[in-house]
């Protein structure tokens, strides 16, 4: 998770593949097949600004924060709202154009704080309304 945070946050290196490369880094996952998508690095034949929104950035960054400190917790069942609260932002993402619709915080990110923290992502979230 160090890895990829540092990755997140340094956006501005111009250098492609940056989450693969942070995977890659930690060599445990290069020996597990079901890793192997970050073993293979993309060729662009073009500028590759799939992230262009920096506030999309931002909240990758803080979910990554989150996910590392409650992993270190080892609490299995706030790992596991965790992961039940973020599974769908990629799809979020996705269908939105590189926004967050408020379905995500009024449907995902709504338990998460009630149970656990109540200013998760709370920040965050004033960038997308």
């Amino acid at each position: 998770m160090d890895r990829i945070i540092f990755a997140l946050n340094d956006r501005e290196s111009g250098e492609f593949n940056q989450i693969r490369k942070a995977l890659q880094s930690a060599g445990k996952l290069q020996k597990d097949d079901i890793y192997s998508f970050a073993i293979v690095d993309n060729i662009y034949t073009y500028i590759p600004f799939i992230l262009k929104y920096e506030a999309i950035y931002t909240i990758l960054f803080f979910v990554c924060k989150e996910m590392k400190n409650v992993i270190i917790g080892a609490d299995s069942e706030q790992i596991a709202d965790l992961a039940d609260c973020l599974h769908n932002l990629p799809i979020y993402i996705a269908e939105s154009k590189g926004s967050i619709p408020k379905m995500f915080w009024q449907n995902e990110v709504v338990f998460y704080r009630k149970k656990w923290n109540k200013r998760f992502l709370s920040e965050v979230q004033k960038q997308f309304d």
